[in-house]
């Protein structure tokens, strides 16, 4: 089944925007304690923040909030700001970003609720910000917002009533779509395997090499990366991929730390049992655990 096909069925695209305020005004010579025929015309004045900066970075945590929130749930899609995200994940996405818009609602209404004091300290601090434009509490309100659009992966269709060049046009485009698609896939899945694929020698080393202890935290990591894989890579992934990394979720799944720790045939046997699988995955994903290409990868049926 090629990429696109899977894209229509399995997921959708989420474009996500988030605008704030940057608690700043623009900078004048009189704050420079210039004219402004002093300025020369290559120089282009800047602006001068109203509020401390631990302030104004408070109140717009929300844009790394949605991005590192729908990388967790879905993938970089080719526009800026938006996401693949996987149908089972649906309501996730639309529930995580409703609750990122409540937290930054909070964040803004706390800080209106001390923006007199606020402002107060600023202009005793440097005095030039008593002639500053300070916008009133529901223009900086306003100011924020988070939206987002949901919509399914499609490309250009050629109608019977267009004319040739334009049927023509909409050939190139979708076989270049197509092969964009290809490309999308390919970076997932070779990100996915890279990242398995590391973390399995990089325990197996730990174990066998420099005899670092087993702890939960060791196993957190690679749940982690057999999560993300399980996000949107599985959809693209070969069956006997799948497979594989099935099973080394399994292992992990029941290891339990201390266990390992405290019996070296257990650890070994656990050492061992990942590189196994670790290896595995590379060679039938075609990729090594540098990342360097064994084999072309073979197309999904």
């Amino acid at each position: 089944m090629e990429t696109e096909k899977l894209l229509f069925e399995n997921g959708t695209v989420w474009a996500v925007s988030t605008s704030g305020w940057r608690g700043a005004d623009s900078l004048s010579a009189d704050d420079l304690g210039k004219n402004a025929s002093e300025i020369p015309d290559i120089f282009k004045l800047g602006s001068k923040y109203l509020i401390p900066d631990e302030v104004r970075i408070s109140l717009n945590g929300a844009s790394c909030k949605v991005a590192a929130f729908m990388s967790r749930i879905g993938k970089p899609f080719f526009l800026k700001g938006a996401w693949f995200v996987p149908d089972k994940h649906l309501l996730a996405a639309r529930e995580g970003i409703e609750t990122i818009r409540q937290e930054q609602h909070a964040v803004v209404e706390d800080m209106l609720s001390h923006y007199p004091d606020i402002k107060q300290e600023m202009i005793e601090k440097y005095p030039v910000l008593v002639n500053a434009n300070w916008p009133t509490e529901d223009k900086i309100r306003d100011r924020f917002s988070i939206r987002y659009i949901v919509f399914e992966v499609s490309g250009a269709e050629a109608k019977q009533a267009d004319p040739a060049e334009l049927i023509e046009a909409k050939r190139q485009f979708r076989a270049e779509l197509r092969q964009a698609y290809e490309d999308y896939k390919n970076e997932i899945l070779r990100e996915a395997h890279d990242a398995i694929i590391e973390v399995c020698e990089e325990i197996n080393r730990k174990i066998m090499q420099t005899g670092e202890k087993i702890t939960e935290a060791t196993l957190r990591k690679p749940r982690r990366i057999i999560d993300d894989y399980m996000t949107v890579a599985s959809i693209f992934d070969l069956d006997e991929v799948k497979a594989e990394v099935a099973k080394l979720k399994n292992q992990l799944d029941n290891a339990v730390a201390k266990e390992i720790r405290e019996d070296w045939s257990v650890q070994k046997e656990f050492a061992k049992s990942l590189k196994a699988l670790g290896e595995t995955i590379g060679d039938l994903s075609g990729y090594n655990r540098e990342g360097r290409l064994k084999r072309q990868v073979r197309k999904i049926a």
